[in-house]
């Protein structure tokens, strides 16, 4: 079963710059340093995000903050990073969970 298969909320195209850092899990330290990414897709449960870091694991908790207009207004959330792979050009595509 794919991830497609898998997902109970509709994703739409949303692109837009964003910002976040690892929180870490059980075995890995919290993050210091912004990572730049891009949101490639979002749902009412997740989104699809871009980076080159490369430093993104299955479980890792992002605290992320959503832009949500052209201008800088974001939205701080949280999410577990529920899938990794490797894309074109050195970048890496995620899936994340929102959890607050």
């Amino acid at each position: 079963m794919d991830n497609h298969q898998k997902r109970v909320a509709r994703r739409v195209p949303f692109k837009r710059s964003m910002r976040f850092k690892v929180l870490g899990d059980t075995t890995h330290l919290a993050g210091t340093a912004a990572i730049e990414g891009e949101i490639l897709d979002v749902s009412d449960k997740g989104m699809k995000i871009r980076e080159k870091s490369g430093s993104l694991q299955y479980g890792f908790v992002l605290s992320i903050k959503v832009p949500i207009t052209e201008t800088r207004t974001t939205v701080p959330t949280m999410a577990v990073v529920k899938w990794v792979k490797s894309a074109e050009r050195g970048f890496y595509e995620s899936g994340v969970m929102f959890i607050a």
